[in-house]
């Protein structure tokens, strides 16, 4: 991760210096580098597949407050599977605002990877009410990769059934027909 610093600082460096110069304007580049480089950091960390580096230096870019990142940040946490991290990502998120519906599926998918079906349950049947459009899909996303395994994954779609909130739409029963084969 160090090096990864250290060509982000150079890089950024490089690009502060001739772009306040050639603008005109008084800038510090020092600030600058510091504000992008955990940002940098965390894409060259995740475009070299380091994904557990790649969340902690979106984390560590939170002091700037943006609900972007945190997302970004929770999501790539949840995908290198690195649960601390993601619930800290997700309470940053949630604090900044945003797609409350993907915040539910983020909070869902560690719900059950902590083996709280019925916390889960509940997320995933909100997903499911609040969009019919929509919602299903991402109910389709938390149980297939967000499950521990797959007889968890049938369980809460059995349980899903019974809730009786899946959507009367061929393209939901498909996904779910999919996924129950899986």
């Amino acid at each position: 991760l160090r090096s990864v610093h250290a060509l982000a600082r150079a890089l950024l460096l490089t690009l502060v210096l001739a772009g306040p110069a050639a603008a005109g304007q008084d800038r510090s580049a020092d600030d600058s580098v510091r504000a992008l480089e955990p940002a940098l950091a965390g894409e060259f960390a995740l475009q070299s597949g380091k994904l557990d580096e790649a969340a902690k230096a979106y984390l560590e870019r939170q002091a700037g407050n943006d609900p972007v990142l945190a997302e970004r940040a929770t999501r790539i946490a949840l995908l290198a599977k690195d649960n601390k991290s993601a619930a800290e990502a997700l309470v940053l998120w949630r604090k900044l605002g945003g797609d409350a519906q993907a915040q539910s599926a983020a909070e869902a998918t560690l719900a059950l990877r902590r083996g709280d079906e019925r916390a889960a349950r509940r997320q995933l049947n909100s997903l499911l009410q609040a969009d019919p459009d929509t919602g299903w899909q991402q109910v389709v996303g938390v149980l297939g990769i967000g499950a521990r395994d797959p007889e968890q994954s049938a369980r809460m779609l059995d349980r899903l059934l019974d809730d009786g909130h899946i959507p009367n739409r061929l393209q939901a029963w498909l996904a779910f027909g999919g996924l129950a084969q899986k």
